[in-house]
C-alpha cells in the first residue's frame, strides 16, 4: 500500500483541500512513509493538511492504498497549521483535482459508515 486519503465529516459535511499544483479541491492524503501504519499516515496527512485532528471510523481498500472516513475536530486557531486552504461540503465542489469517478463510490461508502457510527452512538447511554 503506498497512499492514503480521509474523509473528514463535521456534521453531515465533508472536508476538501484545494490544492494549488493541481488547482483544485481534494481529499486530504499522501503517502505512506517507512514503517508507518495506513491509518497512522492518513492521521498525519489530515493534520500536516488541514491542522486538525481525525478519529478514524472505516477504511476502504482502493488499487494500491487505502480510504479512510472520520470525524474531524479542530481546535481553535487550526487554520494557521494548515498546509493547505480547506473547507467543508456537502457536495463535490469544482474544480476537482481528480475526476468526479474518484469520489462518488467512496463518498456514499462513507456517509454510510458514519450513519451507521452515529446510529450505533444513538443507542450508548452512560451509566454516570
Amino acid at each position: 500500500m503506498k497512499w492514503v486519503y480521509c474523509i473528514c465529516y463535521v456534521g453531515d459535511r465533508f472536508v476538501m483541500v484545494f490544492n494549488p499544483t493541481r488547482k483544485g479541491w481534494e481529499m486530504p492524503g499522501g503517502r505512506i512513509e517507512e514503517d508507518e501504519a495506513a491509518e497512522q499516515a492518513a492521521i498525519r496527512e489530515v493534520r500536516e493538511e488541514c491542522g486538525c485532528e481525525m478519529l478514524p471510523v472505516a477504511n476502504m481498500m482502493r488499487r494500491d492504498g487505502a480510504v479512510f472516513c472520520g470525524e474531524l475536530t479542530c481546535p481553535s486557531g487550526a487554520e494557521k497549521e494548515a498546509e493547505m486552504a480547506w473547507d467543508l461540503f456537502s457536495e463535490l465542489p469544482t474544480p476537482l483535482a481528480f475526476g468526479e469517478d474518484e469520489y462518488s463510490e467512496v463518498l456514499t461508502w462513507s456517509k454510510l459508515k458514519m450513519e451507521e457510527r452515529r446510529s450505533a452512538s444513538k443507542g450508548f447511554r452512560s451509566c454516570l
